[in-house]
This record gives structure tokens, C-alpha cells and sequence, in this order.
């Protein structure tokens, strides 16, 4: 369904709207990828990681583009929220499925988990999205 659903999107160029929407409001780089941070990572907090890169991606990759983010910053920043929205209840499918192979309760992860997230997640989040030679820097040596 989500991957109907994104080729539905492209087909009514629901990116190139979003774009001209969006850029009508600010064009501002950094505010933009904080917005967009926040909205991967909600995403993240409430779909799975393969679902929302199926649905989002198409959707946010013209403006990434248009804003000057490379396509593998933007994977970047796309793998680590999701990741991170994995993690964080309610939907945290990464966190349950941990929590079923450990055979350990949620009082018992939610407190490292946060931790994580606020000290390993976060920073890494940001170090991504506002410094571009640090996620191309491996690409960088392979090629890209």
C-alpha cells in the first residue's frame, strides 16, 4: 500500500507542490532541516523505518534537493531519524523487539533507551543535517 500510495503522490506532482509550498513560507536551509528532522522523526515514532521511507522520501527529495542537501546527506538524515522514531514509544517497533529478545520488561529499557536517544540519537541527528562533509565524508572515499 505505502508503495502504491508514493507512486500516487509522484504521479500528481505532490512533490513539486510541496516544494512551492514550502518555499513560500521559508527558505531558509537550517530551519528547513530542523522541520524536517522533526517530521522524520514523528513519522518515525508512528511507522516502521521501511515503511516511511517508502512514503516519505519521494515526497521530501525534491526539496532536499532544491535546498542544496545531497540525496546521500538525505538518506543519512532519513536513516538516523527513523531509527531514532523506532526507538520511541508509541509505536518504538526497534524497543519492543529488543525488550522480546532481552525477555525484558518496558520499565526496565525506557530509561537507557532515552538516554540514548537524547545523547547517541540526537547530536548524530544534527551533526547530519548541519554538517554535510561528515555524512559524505565515507561516500566521498568510495566514490560519490
Amino acid at each position: 500500500f505505502s508503495l502504491m500510495l508514493s507512486q500516487i503522490f509522484v504521479m500528481e506532482d505532490v512533490p513539486q507542490a510541496l516544494v512551492e509550498g514550502v518555499f513560500t513560507i521559508t527558505q531558509n536551509k537550517v530551519l528547513l532541516l530542523i522541520l524536517i528532522n522533526f517530521l522524520l522523526f514523528f513519522v518515525g515514532m508512528i511507522v516502521n523505518d521501511v515503511t516511511a521511507i517508502i512514503l516519505i522520501a519521494p515526497l521530501l527529495l525534491p526539496l532536499m534537493e532544491a535546498i542544496g542537501v545531497s540525496p546521500v546527506q538525505f538518506a543519512a538524515i532519513m536513516g538516523v531519524n527513523t531509527a531514532m522514531g523506532g526507538v520511541t514509544p508509541p509505536y518504538a517497533s526497534i524497543l519492543y523487539l529488543g525488550m522480546r529478545i532481552g525477555k525484558v520488561e518496558f520499565s526496565e529499557v525506557i530509561k537507557p533507551a532515552m538516554i540514548l536517544i537524547i545523547f547517541g540519537y540526537v547530536p548524530v541527528v544534527f551533526l547530519t543535517s548541519l554538517w554535510p562533509d561528515l555524512s559524505l565524508f565515507f561516500p566521498g572515499l568510495f566514490g560519490y
